[in-house]
């Protein structure tokens, strides 16, 4: 009984930790069929969202995630008001003031919940160690009698009851324009799941979007790499 209840409980904690695990990938992109390589050097990050905390972090985090590739930016919040829907002319007079050449806009496009109903299940399984079902004065007090007593006793029934696996998936829009032309450059998105809470899935997040701009040759550091 105590080996069947702990191997419930071990399932189950590997159930809820499967549940609760945050990763992302890009689940799909776009690059402008004539874009040429180029090397941007001072980007600006603007990420599109009404709390100020979440853009501050966001930011932050994508600011870090290039610069650990080699490229510089400039988190949105140190240079234009934080809070609200902020008009053109202010956007271009930062980027021509501080001479940004790409910007990268970023924003939350949907969160979606699905469930995955387990039905509940049957099993034999083998129980490792000594038998706990058994006891006797016999060698050493751990077997009762009989060969067959330890062969029985060394297998178990796990009944599985029915549960539910919730996996919440955000998707998250991440565009880059090059200041000269004005033109959208690339264009990804990227899916995270399980985002626990905006601190645990932003660093997942930025770090991928930062990852793919390299791999595809978006963005390069100073070796042109």
């Amino acid at each position: 009984m105590k080996f069947r209840n702990l191997l419930i409980v071990t399932m189950t904690v590997l159930v809820l930790t499967s549940c609760t695990t945050t990763s992302t990938k890009m689940s799909e992109t776009w690059k402008a069929p004539d874009f040429k390589t180029k090397n941007f050097k001072n980007l600006l990050i603007l990420s599109v969202t009404q709390d100020g905390v979440d853009r501050r972090m966001f930011e932050v985090s994508m600011v870090e995630a290039l610069s650990k590739a080699g490229v510089g930016s400039t988190a949105s919040y140190t240079v234009l008001p934080n809070g609200g829907k902020l008009n053109e002319s202010t956007v271009t007079e930062v980027v021509k003031k501080y001479k940004y050449d790409a910007v990268i806009v970023t924003k939350l496009i949907t969160v979606s919940t699905d469930i995955q109903h387990v039905a509940a299940q049957s099993y034999i399984a083998y129980q490792a160690g000594y038998p706990s079902a058994y006891y006797s004065s016999g060698y050493n007090g751990f077997y009762a009698p009989g060969y067959y007593n330890h062969y029985a006793t060394s297998y178990t029934i796990v009944n599985e009851p029915t549960y539910n696996i919730e996996t919440k998936t955000a998707v998250v829009e991440t565009n880059l324009y090059d200041v000269e032309t004005e033109k959208l450059i690339w264009s990804g998105r990227s899916a995270t799941i399980n985002p626990m809470s905006a601190g645990n899935a932003i660093p997942s997040i930025t770090s991928m979007i930062a990852k793919t701009l390299k791999e595809e040759k978006i963005v390069m550091d100073n070796n042109g790499n």
